[in-house]
């Protein structure tokens, strides 16, 4: 076990009417092998049985508050003041830590590189209602926050110093302040960011960020924070509108004529098809491909962490896998829902044999002549 006595980490968990799943939040930290945790959980006057069970580990809780805020940026900050830590992360109470020598390993790497100031790993994904799991994590470049991307929170490991030259989260972003923090911190600190292979937390899927409307507005302060710090319009939000307003299409193709938006393959006389990408769109292919009779080869992923694994019982390869095993092949269905999409489609053509049809998800839903 490691003491590490100058390294105190600060575990911030911010929470509001939480009884379903803060135990669990709370039980992953104090099981930790790492002694040298300072925890601090944040309430905003919670309603429900919350605070009962704060109370019931009080002893290993360092300071409790317990009064209204305005969300989970403002009890963020609120901790960040209590803290006396020298690393800052940020749990919330719907996730947990990963196992109980995630803080140790990663408390061994700020003291073996003195000069480090963020540190950041994997999150597991889980969605309880599709029995789902995902895994996900790698480096990232400046370039990648110009396209909205940024490690995952529930990953992210901080020096408080950062906090103090930079700031703390701005509440003029409702819900993307950290996006807005985290830019502040890579603009600056890069060259003294690391990478940690490892799982760190599992992030449970289904909470405000994964509400249609909130997702939105996220976007929107997203496009507001780009263009602020790298003078570039991008148009996150209208991508995820114009989406939507195509998953209405697919659904009304599915409840009101019973066919699939992959019936259109037929004509192209495919059998074999793999999708490229595996989150939730990807998903819905499946189930579309398989309404009408095709045989799904597999999903192609460039995330590591995914490939080798199985969804749904159909095997996730890499892309070399489908440039081996191309005549295996008829179709590529892009599943991937912003323009990163189109780009890949263009590349794949380049790559793949002519026979290979290549199309996104949205050409099936709206076919080009259609237009």
């Amino acid at each position: 076990m490691l003491t590490g006595n100058n390294q105190k980490i600060s575990i911030i968990t911010a929470c509001y009417n939480s009884e379903s799943y803060i135990e669990e939040t709370i039980l992953s930290v104090i099981n930790q092998t790492y002694s040298n945790i300072e925890y601090i959980i944040v309430d905003g006057a919670s309603a429900d049985g919350t605070m009962k069970i704060v109370e019931k580990y009080k002893e290993h809780i360092d300071t409790i508050i317990s009064e209204p805020d305005n969300g989970n940026y403002e009890a963020y900050n609120k901790g960040i003041q209590a803290s006396t830590a020298d690393i800052i992360y940020f749990l919330n109470s719907d996730d947990y830590l990963y196992d109980e020598f995630v803080i140790e390993n990663v408390a061994k790497y700020f003291m073996d590189n003195q000069q480090l100031s963020i540190l950041y790993g994997n999150v597991l994904i889980k969605d309880s209602k599709d029995n789902m799991e995902m895994l996900y994590g790698r480096r990232f470049e400046l370039i990648d926050f110009k396209y909205g991307n940024m490690p995952p929170h529930q990953a992210f490991f901080v020096k408080k110093s950062l906090f103090d030259r930079f700031g703390l989260f701005d509440l003029n972003y409702e819900i993307a302040s950290d996006f807005d923090f985290v830019i502040k911190c890579f603009k600056e600190e890069i060259e003294n960011s690391f990478y940690l292979n490892k799982t760190i937390a599992v992030f449970r899927t289904g909470g405000g960020s994964t509400n249609y409307k909130t997702r939105v507005i996220g976007l929107k302060a997203k496009e507001q924070i780009i263009q602020k710090h790298f003078n570039v319009e991008v148009d996150l939000s209208l991508t995820e509108m114009n989406n939507n307003a195509l998953y209405r299409l697919w659904l009304e193709k599915l409840l009101l004529e019973d066919s699939g938006i992959t019936k259109s393959l037929k004509k192209y006389k495919v059998r074999n098809v793999v999708i490229f990408g595996s989150m939730k769109t990807a998903i819905y292919l499946l189930k579309d491909l398989q309404k009408e009779k095709f045989h799904v080869v597999g999903f192609i992923d460039n995330n590591v962490h995914m490939q080798g694994k199985f969804i749904e019982n159909v095997k996730v390869f890499s892309r070399e896998w489908l440039t081996e095993n191309q005549k295996t092949v008829d179709a590529v269905i892009m599943s991937i829902e912003s323009k990163q999409g189109d780009k890949l489609i263009s590349q794949l053509a380049k790559e793949l044999d002519p026979h290979i049809v290549i199309m996104s998800w949205k050409q099936l839903v709206e076919p080009p002549e259609a237009k």
